[in-house]
């Protein structure tokens, strides 16, 4: 999949994807509806080497929707201070909506790790409601 083809998927599943973003607002009770100045990050992995180290949101009470276009990541969730809790792995294929609340956003570290394997480029868009 190439770069052209990849802008092709956003632009042609983006209104899709916004529109029932809206439609969340009313499930997780957000105080206004998604539009495109709420996008606080749009990530391009080019390969299984563009990666995103552990991290987690500093800001609190921050609820945060993230939407995928392309090839399938996994997505891996660590507790904070519990050893004796597992590595979470989510695979966030193309159109996945992974929704965070706060809570995780405290107690949890997130990534997207690097693979060696042959893998397609991604787009990921992040929105931030900061309560």
């Amino acid at each position: 999949m190439n770069e052209n083809t990849i802008k092709q998927i956003l632009v042609t599943n983006i209104n899709l994807y916004l529109y029932n973003l809206n439609l969340c607002n009313y499930f997780i009770v957000l105080s206004k509806p998604v539009s495109l100045q709420e996008i606080s990050n749009l990530s391009y992995y080019r390969e299984g080497k563009d990666s995103v180290d552990g991290q987690r949101e500093q800001r609190k009470n921050t609820v945060i929707a993230s939407v995928t276009f392309g090839a399938t990541r996994p997505f891996q969730l660590k507790h904070v201070s519990r050893a004796d809790l597992k590595r979470v792995d989510i695979p966030l294929a193309n159109g996945s909506l992974l929704l965070m609340q706060s809570a995780t956003q405290e107690n949890w570290k997130h990534k997207i790790p690097k693979t060696l394997k042959q893998i397609s480029p991604r787009i990921n868009l992040t929105f931030r409601w900061v309560g």
